[in-house]
């Protein structure tokens, strides 16, 4: 449905097939006698997790987003060169992830790294990008020691879990 040209039969279809549950279970909550708008829309709660400010907290974000950047870089620089579908793909996965990124601010369930799950395919993909297309081979190769001594130093020196 995202990258399709827009036909009113085929988003009238998806909103019928979206809302039909709905529909559903509104009928059997009137047909019980129970019904109630908060059983049928739960109320949307926006948490905004707030972590403990630290140094090992926005080096681990650097070394998370850094390479996350230069994929993100490099998948443009070679999307001309990918076949239409690849491309498609791509920007599919690019539209998932900002989707995903706002599903655990919106989580009320769990507060955890459960609801931070779902990010890390697409993350993974645009992250792994750093170390396929670079042409210099060092590039990619300092990225990683740096990311495992870092880790080792937070496992053993810093704070730890």
């Amino acid at each position: 449905m995202v990258m399709r040209p827009v036909r009113l039969n085929e988003w009238l279809i998806c909103l019928t097939g979206f809302t039909s549950p709905y529909y559903f279970y509104a009928a059997y909550l009137l047909l019980t006698d129970n019904w109630s708008w908060y059983q049928l829309l739960q109320p949307l709660m926006i948490n905004i997790p707030s972590p403990e400010q630290s140094i090992w907290l926005a080096a681990s974000g650097f070394l998370l987003v850094f390479p996350f950047l230069i994929g993100g870089y490099y998948v443009q620089e070679n999307l001309r060169r990918m076949l239409i579908q690849v491309r498609k793909n791509w920007s599919l996965f690019l539209i998932f992830l900002l989707f995903v990124l706002v599903i655990p601010f919106l989580s009320s369930k769990s507060a955890g790294l459960e609801s931070w799950m779902l990010i890390v395919i697409p993350f993974a993909a645009f992250h792994a990008c750093a170390y396929l297309y670079p042409l210099q081979r060092w590039f990619p190769v300092i990225i990683f020691w740096i990311t495992i001594l870092y880790i080792l130093y937070y496992q053993y020196l810093g704070p730890g879990w």
